[in-house]
């Protein structure tokens, strides 16, 4: 018979307090100042989830202290600006020249593919509106075919970086003129973004939707808005609309006038370059700026520069309203061939002064491309910050370029992609300093 087995009588051992395991107790984070120490060696994206994860790494990241450490300096690991082109399957490249190896970083690991992966479904379903401030607006392809429950999405303002979008009606006041398609298009319309960075507005962004050229019917510009806050706070319903007190000049009752993107300069102003192409009413192109104060909702007008307020014999002679200089000032170019004008406007009605000019030329004529081609012309893209100007050679829709109108030898900052769609631009400065705080 076997012998029967010893019943333990004692309890198992316990840890002894010399025992290897961890102490959960005895473990210290690590504090917030080191850890935005650590992440000033990363990159943008690291950044910006850090910011996300806790309240006082999200303190440190907003320190303006912080935020030039990692913009601005030489070894500086978030690019300042980032400029580039979505085009119409929200693929991302980027555009400006001189562009920093952590801009590159940026866009070819994280915003590119990310974009295009995510915004797929968006991209079925809607086509470029306008962008600004690293949003874009979108509007839905064939509204008037949309089923009912569809009604309330025929806007969408898409963040590429990361996939937030805003969806809401049209605006119900704007954009039906009765004349709209008889001998050509009357109504002028424009959608416009501002944005909390650019322009304090209040809320994270503000679209603007603006009717401007109704000289035909003896209207003057009229405004509608819709803000985040009015997407939650009040269903997604436009403002009421504004109609300014503005007088068009009577040749903007040309039924083939037209507008330019809008730039936006520092406190909310709007501007637009008008034109009005030959008619009956003119045998010549004229233009002007039309200005909207989004804060005492009025209007104005700005005249250009003399050496262009005798207008070309035909329609789009090359003027383009670029943006707002690097210093915030209002800019306008011209073209003449290969030539290209700067003005810039001096503030409190300081007038025009000529910025620079550039012969392209002899750029062209170093090039492989379009060496046939008579001239450049300015692509009208909006507001771009970065100082960065968009051509196109000749008639070819598809090659365009960037150069930078601040650089003294533009053959060393220019670029060529075969893209076409929307600019995106986005000043991450201005971005990080904007994220509010828990």
């Amino acid at each position: 018979m076997p012998p029967r087995k010893r019943r333990r009588t004692s309890a198992p051992r316990r840890a002894t307090a010399t025992s290897s395991s961890p102490d959960a107790s005895s473990t210290q984070a690590l504090p917030a100042n080191l850890v935005a120490k650590i992440a000033v060696r990363t990159d943008v994206a690291t950044i910006v989830r850090c910011a996300a994860a806790c309240k006082p790494l999200r303190r440190e990241i907003l320190n303006p202290e912080f935020i030039r450490r990692v913009c601005q300096e030489s070894d500086a690991v978030v690019p300042s600006t980032i400029l580039g082109c979505l085009d119409d399957e929200m693929t991302f490249s980027l555009a400006r020249p001189g562009t920093s190896a952590a801009a590159l970083s940026f866009a070819r690991y994280h915003l590119a593919p990310f974009a295009s992966r995510r915004a797929a479904d968006l991209i079925e379903k809607y086509t470029f509106a306008t962008s600004r401030g690293g949003l874009v607006a979108l509007a839905r392809r064939e509204v008037n075919r949309r089923r009912k429950s569809e009604r309330r999405s025929d806007l969408c303002v898409y963040d590429p970086m990361t996939d937030t979008r805003a969806f809401f009606p049209a605006p119900p006041d704007i954009g039906h003129n009765p004349y709209h398609g008889l001998m050509g298009s009357v109504t002028v319309f424009s959608y416009v973004i501002l944005t909390a960075a650019a322009d304090g507005i209040g809320c994270s962004f503000m679209l603007l939707a603006a009717d401007m050229a109704s000289g035909f019917e003896g209207r003057s510009p009229r405004v509608q808005t819709m803000s985040s806050s009015d997407i939650t706070a009040a269903g997604g319903k436009w403002s009421p609309i504004v109609t300014t007190d503005h007088n068009c000049p009577w040749w903007c009752a040309n039924m083939d006038s037209y507008c330019d993107a809008a730039v936006v300069l520092g406190g909310g102003v709007v501007h637009w370059l008008m034109h009005a192409g030959a008619s009956f009413f003119a045998q010549d192109v004229r233009e002007y700026i039309l200005t909207y104060d989004i804060n005492s909702s009025t209007a104005g007008s700005i005249d250009l520069p003399q050496e262009r307020q005798v207008a070309a014999n035909t329609r789009g002679s090359g003027s383009l309203l670029a943006g707002s200089s690097r210093d915030g000032k209002l800019r306008f170019l011209a073209t003449n061939g290969f030539v290209v004008s700067v003005w810039v406007l001096a503030p409190e009605g300081g007038g025009w002064a000529r910025h620079a000019q550039v012969d392209m030329e002899a750029i062209w004529s170093l090039s492989e491309f379009h060496p046939e081609a008579r001239g450049v012309y300015l692509e009208n893209f909006g507001d771009q910050r970065s100082g960065a100007v968009f051509l196109r050679v000749g008639d070819d829709p598809e090659t365009l370029c960037s150069f930078d109108v601040e650089a003294e030898e533009p053959r060393h900052v220019m670029s060529w992609f075969e893209k076409s769609g929307v600019p995106y631009e986005v000043d991450f400065a201005s971005r990080l300093a904007s994220m509010k705080a828990f």
